[in-house]
């Protein structure tokens, strides 16, 4: 009975061997898993490694050379604000204390949050600051040119 226990101990090993991921050194103290972990990487529409999906996707910004491109400032979700579009929504909040900016399929909507909502989590306003072209109804968020404190970015309809 013991061997089998053994024996099942070991190929439980070799099995979570096989499949673990490889650590990627950063500096001295940080490391990142070499991909994400298949079991969270799938979702409804991609069954599979997102990893590769979001290697090849493409993104709402005009690359510059030597540059990097922000993964977590203030206004990152307009890089990839195709998974924010929800109704009139381009992207998320663009939090800019005290207020906050949203793109969206009429324009921009300017908001100066000022209450919770019930469970906490987030903050709404009850009012906006509409702005709006005639005749211009963007589809995207193009992101032109960024620094450690503010963002350019267009709001494209065609070729407006």
């Amino acid at each position: 009975m013991r061997k089998y226990i053994v024996v099942i101990v070991m190929l439980t090993a070799f099995v979570g061997a096989i499949q673990s991921q490889e650590v990627v050194r950063c500096g001295n103290k940080g490391s990142y898993a070499s991909y994400p972990p298949l079991s969270v990487s799938r979702s409804k529409s991609h069954g599979g490694d997102q990893s590769y999906f979001m290697e090849y996707r493409k993104l709402n910004i005009h690359e510059r050379n030597n540059q990097p491109i922000p993964t977590n400032d203030w206004w990152t979700n307009m890089i990839n604000g195709d998974d924010h579009v929800n109704g009139n929504d381009l992207t998320g909040h663009l939090w800019s204390y005290p207020l906050y900016v949203q793109a969206t399929r009429y324009g921009l909507d300017v908001k100066y949050p000022n209450y919770w909502i019930d469970n906490g989590t987030e903050m709404k306003a009850h009012t906006k600051v509409m702005v709006k072209g005639v005749n211009y109804a963007p589809s995207k968020t193009m992101v032109q040119w960024w620094h450690d404190w503010d963002v350019a970015f267009s709001l494209e309809d065609g070729d407006k």
